[in-house]
């Protein structure tokens, strides 16, 4: 496949067809991101970027949303949302889509925007899209974008806001599209690694780390992207079942990825869990190194404008801060992160700092009388 596309990329070249051109770095950069290779997909991607402004329409459009897929992957959180912030604003808006919108795949681009807006600070931003995008696929009766939706557009905003109960129901109407005859293959991992995690959270831990094992070891054979994210969970897990060396071992692993290939979509996350894992083992330096895990998860975060990630590692700093009686600074650093957000006050996140912001400014209360 890789030869068939890089040669349809040499005969759009030598005909001169800009449209063809645009299609085929299209696959190339497709290619080169599912296989890790970052930084050449980005640049097929901008190259395509290019090519199509003055084309006609969707090709002008899917060429953003492509590269928008590629830097979402890459960590740049606020490029890809300035490809994709026409489209998401056009398709948000409660009046019947303009021509050409409705039409795109809901596979090029609305799947992809739910995890760059919560990223970004907007939890329900990514869920209204991800609502939108699955009531499009339904509505034209597509099962292959409603598998793809249902993945992208629904499960994975709702397990980036922790909320357990959303995925599980999302799995029932995923599985039995999963198990038909004619799915394709690559959904198969999907429904498995979610369902891994959503016995990881419940009662069913040590089932939900096989689970998730297995659903690695499956996406594995498809893609090399998203290692890292899965592998967060899968350690996360395991320190939940008290195997915090071997969870350190799989975070390892993910670190390992995001440098070699640049994927740095969860880097900050990676880094926390790092950081709350090294706690777990209360070793004499465990706190100094969790701390300076913090910080750097802290670093990476900013670095992104990634607000949500940051905000789930500045609770982790702040809790490792009360601990030392260190409330103010604890507080004030807190503070500032969640008085920056707008919206997702009922996420789980939102409402654990509101929580941890009341106990510091109580117990900073207590200690001023």
């Amino acid at each position: 496949m890789g030869r068939a596309r890089t040669r349809a990329y040499e005969l759009a070249q030598q005909l001169g067809d800009v449209p063809l051109l645009c299609e085929a770095l299209l696959f190339l950069a497709n290619n080169h991101h599912h296989r890790g290779e970052l930084r050449l997909a980005r640049d097929l991607g901008e190259r395509a970027v290019h090519l199509a402004e003055g084309l006609e329409e969707p090709l002008p459009t899917t060429m953003h949303i492509l590269l928008a897929g590629i830097l979402i992957t890459c960590g740049d959180f606020s490029g890809a949302c300035a490809h994709l912030e026409p489209q998401i604003a056009a398709y948000l808006e409660p009046e019947p889509h303009p021509a050409g919108v409705r039409d795109l795949c809901p596979r090029r681009f609305l799947s992809r925007t739910t995890s760059v807006s919560w990223c970004l600070g907007y939890p329900d931003r990514a869920l209204r899209v991800g609502r939108a995008a699955l009531a499009v696929a339904h509505a034209v009766q597509d099962e292959y974008n409603i598998l793809l939706v249902l993945c992208f557009g629904i499960c994975f905003p709702h397990q980036l806001r922790r909320e357990v109960g959303a995925v599980e129901r999302a799995l029932r109407e995923l599985w039995p599209l999963v198990r038909k005859e004619a799915s394709i293959p690559v959904f198969r991992p999907f429904a498995i690694l979610y369902q891994g995690w959503v016995h990881a959270q419940t009662e069913r831990l040590e089932q939900g780390i096989a689970e998730l094992r297995q659903g690695l070891v499956e996406w594995s054979a498809c893609d090399v992207v998203l290692r890292p994210h899965w592998r967060g969970y899968l350690a996360e897990a395991l320190a939940r079942a008290g195997r915090v060396e071997e969870g350190l071992r799989t975070l390892e692993e993910a670190l390992e990825q995001v440098e070699r290939t640049g994927e740095r979509f969860n880097e900050a996350e990676l880094h926390r869990l790092k950081g709350e894992l090294l706690l777990q083992q209360n070793a004499p330096e465990a706190e100094v190194q969790a701390e300076a895990c913090f910080q750097q998860a802290i670093s990476v975060a900013r670095g992104q404008e990634a607000r949500s990630w940051e905000l789930r590692t500045t609770m982790s700093l702040a809790r490792l801060w009360l601990g030392r009686g260190q409330r103010e600074e604890a507080r004030q650093m807190l503070a500032a992160i969640y008085g920056w957000f707008t919206e997702g006050f009922d996420t789980p996140d939102l409402m654990e700092a509101r929580a941890l912001l009341e106990q510091l400014s109580a117990d900073q209360a207590k200690a001023a009388v």
